[in-house]
């Protein structure tokens, strides 16, 4: 498979993730769905610009977007406020269980629409699988 369909392809699975479609995508990214669709009839690449976009409506990085892969741009989250850092190790800390409740308790809380954490949970996902037996923290 080409470096294009690769890319294509992976715009495709992260919003199937975030439970998104290309029309959200275009008034998202701001741009039209004429290009967006377009980049899939004609087999044609986004330019920077446009690449730029989706990775910051996807929340990936366009490494991400070209590769598949993550490079190490800010590994340790220090360019993060503190409230954020808290936020990651909490959900971080949940079992697969607690993963399962806060997610529904984002959706409820937008109205059933996936929220942007969503790429969160699924980070403390993989860093939690065979840590099924953590108990949810109390917080106060």
């Amino acid at each position: 498979m080409d470096v294009l369909n690769e890319v294509l392809e992976r715009v495709e699975h992260l919003l199937l993730n975030i439970q998104r479609k290309r029309p959200w995508l275009a008034k998202k990214a701001g741009i039209s769905l004429n290009t967006i669709n377009g980049w899939y009839s004609r087999n044609s690449f986004p330019n920077v610009y446009d690449a730029h976009k989706i990775a910051i409506c996807l929340r990936v990085s366009i490494e991400y977007l070209i590769t598949g892969k993550e490079g190490d741009i800010d590994p340790e989250n220090k360019n993060l406020n503190p409230k954020a850092k808290e936020i990651i190790e909490f959900v971080k800390s949940l079992d697969n269980e607690g993963l399962a409740g806060l997610r529904i308790a984002i959706q409820f809380w937008n109205s059933a629409k996936i929220s942007p954490l969503i790429p969160i949970l699924d980070m403390g996902k993989e860093s939690n699988q065979g840590n099924s037996s953590k108990k949810v923290k109390e917080t106060s």
